[in-house]
């Protein structure tokens, strides 16, 4: 008994685990599906990056046919299709650019065992989101910036087959800056976002009424380095990425109608379950799971 205990707690050390964390599976930007019982997620298999799905109650993964082109970006539609970014860039820009101008990185939709192209241009569009009402996707993109080093916030109406993007959030004209990691409310009426500029701090988490009706504003601030919002169910909370001096990346969660927040773990890129009881992230490469009562943490 005493050597395997001892064994236990070697591999319980060996995962990184912490008290009360889950270990769900390698790989990055983990999201939840709307019943809760799925992780879509990111993995590097060689050259390129995929997206797989995990099932909860019995760890088995599933990896999606989506081309032979890397996948990222993951995301779920409130009616379970599985929107992501896909780009299979083999030759440089300018090669690319003469074979195919509409070829690029671009938000994809897997739909009953079908891959479907949503958006198209010689662009990198990158972490879409679908709006809770499940009619409008939400992204960030390169398209319509000459340098295509600087992004904005585009939206599509999912509802025409015949809409082109329409900028909703623009960036700002330095070189390698702008906006990214939309997500919308449930009740659809505020998106955060990350903004960030250029290759140094600050990185901002923003908020700004979905119909565009006042200025954005910031809800965090220097020296915090702040990315990858998420609301949770009741649109009390926002978790997002933050780093402050001499910190390693950390899940942190803040209550809108207060201002309050807290560091919960170290990790980043983490997303609260459909039930607003569990929250996921990512550390060292590992995606962990655990339980999350806002009375018990926000105190």
């Amino acid at each position: 008994m005493k050597m395997t205990t001892t064994l236990l707690a070697l591999a319980f050390a060996a995962t990184g685990c912490v008290s009360g964390e889950r270990e769900l599976v390698r790989g990055y930007a983990g999201v939840y599906s709307p019943d809760g019982k799925y992780v879509a997620f990111e993995q590097d298999e060689g050259t390129r990056r995929r997206v797989g799905i995990v099932q909860l109650k019995t760890g088995k993964v599933a990896w999606p046919d989506l081309g032979p082109g890397s996948s990222c970006h993951a995301a779920f539609a409130p009616d379970g299709d599985l929107y992501y970014v896909y780009g299979n860039v083999t030759n440089t820009n300018y090669e690319l650019y003469k074979a195919n101008p509409g070829t690029g990185y671009n938000v994809f939709r897997y739909r009953k065992g079908k891959a479907e192209r949503v958006t198209a241009g010689f662009c990198h569009d990158m972490t879409p989101a679908v709006s809770p009402d499940g009619r409008t996707l939400y992204f960030a993109s390169t398209r319509d910036d000459r340098s295509k080093a600087n992004n904005s916030i585009f939206t599509l109406d999912l509802t025409d087959a015949a809409a082109k993007p329409v900028m909703a959030i623009a960036g700002t004209n330095n070189y390698c800056s702008g906006v990214t990691s939309p997500a919308v409310s449930p009740d659809g009426k505020t998106v955060v976002y990350g903004f960030y500029g250029g290759w140094t701090p600050p990185y901002y988490v923003m908020s700004v009424p979905a119909d565009g009706s006042s200025e954005p504003m910031k809800l965090t601030r220097e020296p915090e380095f702040a990315f990858a919002p998420r609301f949770d169910p009741s649109g009390r909370y926002v978790c997002y990425t933050s780093v402050l001096s001499g910190e390693r990346y950390g899940v942190r969660i803040l209550e809108l109608g207060t201002g309050r927040s807290v560091r919960l773990a170290d990790g980043r890129e983490p997303a609260f379950s459909p039930d607003g009881r569990r929250l996921i992230y990512e550390r060292d490469g590992v995606i962990y799971e655990r339980d999350w009562n806002p009375e018990e943490v926000l105190k």
